[in-house]
């Protein structure tokens, strides 16, 4: 195993790495997986609305992924962990053990030693880089663009479910046609918690869209961690129309109730 277990948090993560590299030894990759996820966040889809076969296939089979270029060869993932992470990872490593503990308690992230990984077919390894915000807790974000992942990805997702840059002209659009005799307009606003973590990838292509969990110091190849988000990673092209696919519904069906 890495040698990383330098503090109680650490310790933490390296223990779940241990199990489940047992665990994946012991029933394969799709149990694995399985093993891992609870009911999902996508409900019965029993309203009747344009996107409710393609959230259904989101729902059993996770968000497929595919490329129009082969699978990296075994030279192009030794180029990758050589050049390692985002030098931005280097002053978070602490923050991200913490927060990895969370997320894989969760069943939204697996971390295994690229000894393990490399096994896992399609795998790819991008650099992760971490975002520092005002007020808030730092962000960890996948380069899919880095290695061309990004541009090389199929466009199988509902772009057109992405309706941004036009919230301001719809909101001003219901307040000029708002009915005044029904009294003043009240805007509220929902924040979903863990947004993209709440819709799976297809268990067969979590490992295209691997990371390079950063480590302090020097490790050999093998020993070096590989992060697979089992769930939609921020950073890749495909997670926010998937994502808007099921909000956008959510508000088309709420919308279709209230009025």
């Amino acid at each position: 195993m890495p040698a990383i277990i330098q503090t109680d948090q650490s310790a933490d993560l390296g223990k779940l790495i241990a199990d489940d590299v047992v665990l994946l030894s012991a029933v394969g990759w799709e149990a694995f997986v399985k093993s891992k996820r609870g009911r999902g966040d996508i409900g019965a889809l029993n309203k009747p609305h344009p996107a409710n076969r393609l959230l259904h296939q989101y729902k059993v089979n996770g968000t497929p992924v595919r490329f129009t270029t082969p699978p990296w060869t075994a030279d192009q993932q030794i180029a990758a962990l050589k050049r390692g992470p985002h030098p931005s990872c280097s002053k978070h490593i602490e923050f991200l053990e913490e927060e990895f503990v969370d997320m894989m308690n969760k069943g939204q992230w697996v971390v295994l030693p690229y000894s393990v990984a490399k096994t896992l077919p399609g795998l790819r390894l991008s650099p992760p880089g971490v975002i520092d915000q005002r007020d808030r807790r730092p962000r960890w974000v996948g380069d899919y663009s880095f290695y061309g992942i990004n541009k090389e990805t199929v466009p199988l997702a509902a772009t057109e479910s992405m309706q941004f840059g036009t919230a301001f002209e719809r909101f001003l659009r219901e307040l000029l046609l708002a009915d005044p005799a029904l009294g003043p307009i009240y805007l509220s606003k929902t924040d979903v918690s863990d947004g993209f973590y709440r819709i799976d990838i297809a268990p067969a292509d979590v490992p295209k869209l691997g990371l390079l969990f950063p480590q302090e110091g020097s490790v050999k190849p093998d020993d070096q961690l590989v992060a697979l988000p089992l769930v939609l990673p921020m950073g890749w092209t495909l997670s926010p129309p998937v994502f808007t696919t099921a909000t956008e519904t959510v508000a088309d069906i709420t919308n279709a109730a209230i009025n």
